[in-house]
């Protein structure tokens, strides 16, 4: 396996760009800038807006969707980069103009950028949403199973059979639907990169065997392979023994531990907004991950100011700033502890699950805490269930209808599939047809599949 270097780990050349492009030390809105601009002006992106964070359905409007969460991961992530940029171009400072410039002013903008879009390919209902996706296919029998198992690769029906929201981003960034050239982002290599957690495809995802980090699912499909390999080469990325899987881009790793922040400790203060857990627990869960992180601040400050506070969600909201606060300190030291491992594409855990024992062992007492009282509430457990239900109903609607050729029925759904996705209409490839109802009902909000499941159903609301 080839060492990755830093100088070789950004580039502004964008997907579907011909030319080749150079860093403007003078631009005040760089390539990479831009690149979180194109994220956030995008129908994907406005999109997150209803789906599902953790609590489905729900009515609060202070509880998280993807798109509040994923802007305030955006902005831990911008943290990261800021922090992580300047100790490597202090570390390497003999480096030319062009690599200093970068870390110092641009690596921000890329971790920032991709925290923007790392949830851009979830299906409506969260990860339940994949799950329904997943077992929908798996679970097929008989005569329509083999009617699609008998025309399409072993390979694209483990994509299927597997469908991945990573997998699901990077198309949505980088497909040409319609013809596009390159998609309506044309990201930049480093931006792009910087969200593939799994750089692999599902035919070798979804392996915990291998010992990677990179199989533990799978973040490219068939169909976007060239693209990555286009990528991989414009970064001199490493490759692994194993074919078709590639190291992590050292990026992903402060993509991944501010999703990993904003995940844990921000649920923790949605469930309490909920009452799903009480205000006690909540406050000694967070103060019990201060005691463990580096004293930025005594105890018996935080008391006094705790003490100062009069609304409980105010007291939680002061606490959670300091946890992410340190949180991020803590991931820095990490990622800066662990770069020849980064480097060499040798690092096979999140930033978070290599903090000091003292500090993991708290962590990870509160993952444990919240799989069990929070994703494990029976509210939460209920809406997923309607959730699950409705994919699987609007799956069986449209690929059965894909079979039905010229019949009244399959023109009408047909007739519902916006312009984008009118692949459908391909009869003589029949997995492009598969996938652009994927396309077309992952991309939808939560209410849009409930209304659609409706009125396929006969539904009266």
């Amino acid at each position: 396996m080839r060492k990755m270097d830093w100088k070789h780990l950004f580039n502004p050349n964008r997907i579907g760009v011909d030319y080749v492009k150079e860093i403007d030390l003078e631009s005040t809105r760089s390539s990479f800038i831009k690149d979180y601009d194109r994220i956030l002006f995008s129908a994907p992106f406005r999109k997150l807006q209803n789906k599902t964070q953790v609590f489905p359905l729900t009515d609060n409007i202070f509880v998280h969707n993807r798109l509040t969460h994923s802007l305030e991961t955006a902005s831990v992530g911008r943290t990261l980069g800021r922090e992580v940029g300047i100790l490597i171009a202090d570390q390497y400072h003999s480096e030319d103009k062009v690599f200093q410039h970068f870390y110092r002013n641009e690596l921000q903008h890329v971790i920032s950028a991709a925290c923007l879009s790392h949830d851009i390919g979830n299906p409506p209902f969260g990860h339940t949403g994949e799950v329904a996706i997943s077992e929908y296919f798996r679970n097929l029998s008989g005569s329509l199973r083999s009617r699609i198992t008998d025309h399409i690769s072993d390979l694209q029906w483990a994509e299927l059979c597997h469908f991945e929201g990573n997998a699901n981003g990077f198309r949505i960034l980088t497909h040409d639907f319609n013809n596009a050239n390159g998609g309506e982002f044309k990201l930049t290599f480093s931006t792009l990169a910087a969200m593939v957690k799994y750089p692999c495809l599902a035919d070798v995802g979804n392996d915990k065997s291998t010992g990677l980090i990179s199989t533990k699912k799978y973040n490219i499909l068939a169909s976007e392979w060239s693209l990555w390999q286009q990528l991989s080469d414009g970064l001199a990325l490493a490759s692994t023994d194993i074919q078709n899987v590639y190291a992590r881009h050292p990026f992903v790793y402060l993509v991944e531990a501010a999703d990993d922040i904003c995940y844990l400790i921000i649920d923790l203060e949605d469930a309490h907004r909920l009452k799903i857990i009480s205000h006690q627990e909540t406050v000694d869960h967070l103060l019990g991950l201060l005691d463990s992180f580096s004293k930025d601040a005594s105890t018996s400050t935080i008391h006094n100011n705790l003490d100062k506070i009069v609304s409980p969600e105010q007291k939680v909201a002061y606490l959670r700033a300091l946890v992410i606060h340190s949180a991020i300190k803590e991931c820095v030291n990490t990622f800066m502890k662990h770069e020849k491992e980064l480097l060499e594409g040798q690092l096979q855990e999140p930033l978070t699950n290599l903090f000091d024992s003292a500090l993991n062992k708290k962590w990870r007492s509160l993952q444990s805490f919240s799989f069990k009282n929070i994703y494990g509430h029976s509210i939460v457990m209920e809406r997923e269930m309607a959730g699950y239900k409705i994919l699987q109903g609007l799956l069986e609607e449209f690929i059965e209808g894909l079979f039905l050729k010229n019949s009244m029925r399959s023109k009408q759904l047909s007739f519902l599939i916006p312009y984008t996705y009118k692949n459908i209409r391909e009869e003589d490839n029949l997995y492009a047809n598969l996938r652009a109802i994927l396309d077309f009902i992952s991309a939808m909000t939560d209410q849009e599949a409930i209304d659609l499941y409706r009125l396929l159903k006969g539904i009266q609301v």
